[in-house]
């Protein structure tokens, strides 16, 4: 097959020697170039086809689809939007149009492109798994989910969307059902390493180390090139303490990419390995790279002043005036910096026998995105709170637990650890005048540095510049400030270090404080089988361990710019 195939483009070379004018010969070459695995090359052909044959669509469709394979996706986007002018109702160039569209980062448009490709043809299945993919960047993991399941309706056997929706399932938290996708996947393609990356990990974060290694290892021949293997397979070792073991096999993938296709979690992983090995210099620039290959951008001047309006709006004598909510709920928010102790804190507190766990649930960043809306009002929010009246009080705070898991019913105080909900304490005291906020304090440094360590979805953009992350922080500390001197409800500081130094006097204090009698369950919270979906979930299955104090002191050097930044606070 081989031969036959070598045959036939050497017969392609020749005519394009001997007619190098006619696009036709060169187009037919370059099609078996890209159809054989040869796509650099087919580039190259497609490009002179261009240059000759501008004016026929399909030329800039061929050329769109072999820049699409190698990643070049802004000339890959250029090629589908030329052929678009002509043929504006292919939905296969839509679809290629969005994937091209994720590939530099334009969600948005990516998305716009994957609902006309949609309204085209409703059934085509690459444009239904383009779309949960951006879906599922953006957040929206419920809407992703449907994506993927609509589009494995109309194509079962897509081992590409079952693998999709096994890692979306990994981040829901329901890790027995992302089994069941890559075991499906594997059925379909059982030498798929993206599944076998997969299963791995739900092996992983259910405790069982040792099987992710195994199956890692089976197919360690085939998947050490592919990044999301090697970065899984970097990950078990680690998390083994082998992480010598894994180092050759990610630095060989790392090796093998050219630097704009090294991806950061595989950039990140290599970090965590180069860290656990006692490398501090090498793992900060290693998750330097990472945050930088990112390429998000935050506004340190706009978030400033958003904090300025919060401060400004809900100052004691406004929330004093404001009306409030008639709901008798009291939903216990756990706040604080990411990577600040909100996991463990919740999980203690998720362990008592009245109490569920919920996450960290998008309800209320929803709400206050959606308030000028709500209220027809067209200022933005926080201004927009003073058009707030007890009526729609009552609607919102019904419609925040409306959007908790059904599984919270029947339970008598709801935990949500969303981190972020610290900027919106005011509203929380509004809609929920009984509610109590715990709010989890961990070392600036420390906190700082295991946020700039971790791949933390695009809301998170403040975390990939170290300048931006001290800004970030110092912002948080002046709001939280502010809400300590003026915030109408229960506030219960915890400080990390105190929490695994003494957990047997700051555990008892932290339940009563949140109006729960104390069971021992709640000290034994390793032992609580629930499933938590945060960059903390392998911490809090194990007993209280203090490793993690301190941490930054191996990167004093590192972090020098961001403690300049923090001693101006």
């Amino acid at each position: 097959m081989s031969n036959h195939v070598d045959e036939k483009l050497e017969a392609l070379r020749r005519g394009v020697a001997l007619w190098p004018e006619q696009p036709e010969h060169r187009e037919n070459l370059a099609i078996e170039l890209a159809q054989t695995g040869r796509v650099d090359e087919a580039v190259v052909h497609f490009e002179a086809v261009v240059r000759m044959s501008p004016q026929k669509p399909d030329v800039h469709f061929n050329y769109g689809c072999a820049l699409l394979q190698v990643s070049r996706f802004e000339k890959s986007a250029a090629a589908f939007e030329t052929y678009l002018k002509k043929r504006p109702h292919s939905a296969q160039a839509l679809t290629n149009l969005g994937a091209a569209y994720i590939g530099l980062g334009r969600y948005s448009d990516a998305e716009s492109a994957l609902q006309r490709a949609l309204m085209r043809d409703p059934k085509m299945v690459d444009a239904l798994s383009n779309l949960g993919t951006v879906q599922s960047i953006r957040g929206r993991y419920d809407e992703a989910e449907r994506s993927f399941q609509i589009g494995l309706e109309h194509g079962p056997r897509h081992v590409g969307m079952w693998v999709k929706l096994g890692w979306l399932l990994i981040r829901k938290g329901t890790w027995n059902e992302a089994q069941e996708c890559f075991e499906t996947a594997l059925e379909v393609q059982p030498d798929f390493v993206r599944a076998v990356a997969g299963l791995a990990t739900v092996y992983e974060r259910n405790g069982d180390l040792e099987s992710a290694l195994e199956v890692l290892e089976a197919h360690l021949h085939r998947g050490a090139a592919l990044p999301i293997f090697a970065q899984t397979y970097a990950l078990v070792c680690r998390r083994l303490k082998r992480s010598e073991r894994a180092i050759g096999v990610v630095e060989s993938c790392l090796a093998a990419l050219a630097p704009a296709e090294q991806e950061s979690g595989l950039l990140h992983a290599y970090g965590d390995l180069l860290d656990a090995l006692k490398r501090p210099a090498a793992a900060f620039g290693v998750h330097a790279r990472a945050n930088a290959n990112r390429r998000q951008h935050h506004d340190v001047e706009r978030h400033g002043q958003y904090i300025d309006a919060l401060i400004r709006q809900f100052t004691k004598s406004n929330l004093d005036g404001m009306p409030r909510s008639g709901s008798s709920e009291s939903p216990i928010f756990v706040v604080g910096m990411p990577r600040s102790g909100t996991s463990l804190v919740e999980q203690i507190l998720a362990s008592h026998s009245s109490v569920y766990g919920a996450g960290e649930q998008e309800g209320i960043l929803s709400l206050s995105a959606k308030l000028p809306f709500i209220l027809r009002d067209r200022r933005p929010y926080p201004d927009c709170v003073g058009a707030l009246n007890g009526e729609k009080l009552d609607f919102l705070s019904q419609s925040y637990l409306a959007s908790l898991p059904e599984e919270s019913n029947g339970f008598d105080s709801v935990v949500d650890k969303m981190p972020f909900n610290f900027l919106h304490l005011g509203l929380i005291a509004l809609l929920f005048p009984k509610a109590r906020v715990v709010h989890v304090q961990r070392d600036p440094l420390d906190t700082c540095l295991s946020v700039f360590f971790q791949q933390l979805s695009p809301y998170y953009a403040f975390s990939t510049r170290i300048d931006w992350l001290a800004h970030y922080y110092r912002d948080y500390q002046r709001l939280m400030r502010h809400w300590e001197q003026h915030l109408p409800l229960k506030l219960v500081s915890v400080c990390y270090e105190d929490l695994v130094s003494k957990p047997e006097l700051e555990i008892p204090q932290l339940v009563q404080a949140c109006g729960l009698p104390m069971e021992e369950a709640c000290s034994r919270f390793w032992e609580n089988s629930r499933q938590v979906d945060t960059a903390s979930y392998a911490q809090v299955r194990r007993p209280i361990y203090t490793s993690a104090v301190k941490r930054s002191a191996a990167y004093q050097n590192e972090l020098a710019p961001l403690q300049s930044i923090l001693d101006q606070s």
